[in-house]
Formats: C-alpha cells, sequence, structure tokens
C-alpha cells in the first residue's frame, strides 16, 4: 500500500520508481579537450551550444537541458548548423513541450497554471471536456484544456489532460513561440469533433470574456449606434430620391420587436447593443460549431 503526501492509501501490485538520469561523463576525458564539465557531470554550454572549447559543440541530455528526444533532435541540428555553418543561433528554452504518457495523458506547453496564479497580468482560461464533443463520442470526458494568457490575450502557456494530449499540444506550442493571441486561434476554422477543439472553444471563450469588458461595450454601443444612423440616413436618402410615384406606392410596415430588443425588456437604448453583442457572440458561436 502507497500512502502518499496528503494521507491517503493506493493499492498496487508493482511500483515503477523513476529518479532520472545522470550523464555518464567523468571518464571521457574532456577535460583534456577543454571542456568544462558542471558539478552534476553535465557538459558546459552557452546558449549557442557551445562548449568551453570554441571548436566543439554539444547537444542533447549530455548538455543538462530537457531531457526529451524531440529536445535533442533539435538542439542537434542547432548545433550543427552552427557549428559548420558559423551561424549563431539560440537554443529555445521557453517553447519546449512536455508530454507525460500516463492514463490519461498530460502535455504542457510554456507557462504553468501554477506559475500562472502568482502574477497579476496572467490567468487561466479553462475548459472541462465534459464540454468537449469529441470527448463526449468517445464517452471519456475525464480531461481538461487549460490555457494561460496574459492580460493582451497572448497565449503563454497551456496544460492539456486526456486523450491526444500531446496531439493537441502541437498548435498550442506554436502559439506560445510566436506569441499568438486567442484571437488568433479563435478566428482559424478547426476540424469539428476533434480533441483540438478544447483549445479552440477555450480562445473563443476568452475572446468573448473580453468583449464582455465595460470598455469593449461601449466601444460596441458607439458602433452600433453610429451604424444604425448610417443605415438609417442612407434609407432616407434613397426614399427622397423615388420618384413621387414610386414613393407613394411604397407598402408601409410595422416594425416588430426583435428577438434582442424582447430579451433586454423591450428597451430601445439597449437594442443597438444587444443586437451587435449578440451578432458578435453568435459569430464566435458559430466557430464553435457543432452546437
Amino acid at each position: 500500500m502507497l500512502v502518499l503526501e496528503n494521507g491517503s492509501t493506493v493499492d498496487f501490485d508493482q511500483l515503477l520508481v523513476s529518479v532520472g538520469r545522470v550523464p555518464r561523463t567523468p571518464k571521457l576525458g574532456l577535460e583534456k579537450a577543454g571542456v568544462a564539465l558542471d558539478e552534476r557531470g553535465y557538459v558546459r554550454v552557452d546558449k549557442h551550444l557551445r562548449t568551453t572549447n570554441a571548436s566543439i559543440w554539444a547537444a542533447g541530455d549530455v548538455t543538462g537541458h530537457a531531457q526529451f528526444t524531440h529536445t535533442a533532435g533539435v538542439n542537434g541540428s542547432l548545433a550543427a548548423s552552427n557549428a559548420i555553418l558559423g551561424l549563431r543561433r539560440r537554443v529555445d528554452t521557453t517553447t519546449i513541450p512536455r508530454v507525460t504518457f500516463t492514463q490519461p495523458k498530460v502535455a504542457a506547453v510554456g507557462l504553468s497554471t501554477e506559475t500562472a496564479a502568482t502574477r497579476s497580468e496572467l490567468h487561466v482560461v479553462s475548459l472541462d471536456h465534459e464540454h468537449l464533443d469529441r470527448a463526449i463520442v468517445e464517452s471519456d470526458v475525464h480531461g481538461f484544456t487549460k490555457l494561460v494568457v496574459d492580460d493582451k490575450g497572448r497565449i503563454l502557456g497551456a496544460t492539456v489532460v486526456g486523450p491526444r494530449a500531446g496531439e493537441t499540444l502541437g498548435e498550442l506550442t506554436l502559439a506560445v513561440r510566436h506569441g499568438l493571441r486567442t484571437r488568433d486561434i479563435a478566428g482559424t476554422t478547426h476540424a469539428c469533433p476533434t480533441y483540438n477543439d478544447g483549445v479552440w472553444n477555450a480562445s473563443i471563450e476568452d475572446v468573448r470574456s473580453r468583449l464582455r469588458t465595460p470598455t469593449a461595450v461601449r466601444a460596441l454601443r458607439v458602433l452600433s449606434t453610429t451604424r444604425r444612423r448610417w443605415i438609417g440616413s442612407s434609407l432616407k436618402k434613397g426614399l427622397d430620391s423615388q420618384p413621387d410615384t414610386l414613393r407613394s406606392a411604397t407598402p408601409t410596415t410595422t416594425a416588430q420587436p426583435s428577438a434582442s430588443c424582447q430579451a433586454t425588456g423591450g428597451s430601445r437604448e439597449a437594442e443597438p447593443l444587444a443586437a451587435v453583442h449578440a451578432y458578435l457572440v453568435g459569430i464566435l458561436g458559430a466557430v464553435a460549431g457543432c452546437r
């Protein structure tokens, strides 16, 4: 029986303990080549992956960077191009995708939700997979998608738990690396139903929340009022330019209150805002699709 930190217990048949890896560099004689090691035995490299010997570069687990196959591959290419072509490409240590192949899978990139909780300019957008169409179809709704977003809407980190979490992480890694905003993701059509819908719908929810701020509401009110007056003026000019015979034959209709007006208690002042807000939210809802 395994006793966890919180006092709860878990029964098990076998327990696998992973305590990490260490480099086997002591017997390589690197000091004779002028290649220094740190206190743990890792090869010391700079941001270009050059060692303390200006003619030698290093990449992979032996450098002490994140010990992932994909990191070793990317850094190996970077070190080779710097060494052979004389480039000065820098190693990226901030947007490394991390996937733990457990059940459910856990995938993350960039800043963690724990870090976001300590910084006032960051917030977390969360979508439980019980609202994700693909998860519902697969009868596996145990999971979530969380985005770490700054006050400008830029995605700085993400965590996905559930089936296909690793596959879902590709788009988020690209977003973090290139400073994409939730509006960029929300405005890009995604296939449905897929697990990647979690990223899409979480981004849409963040954009919607920004439309509900006082500043956005005031802007929508001004925009909708100006647009209504412009349309009204254009229609009036069009009618005034018609011959009298056509103008007299124009049927009159009684305006019916719109759904948005009814929803706001029939307030004409609230109708433009409600209409535009419903239109924008409707567009974003349509982007989410399949609902």
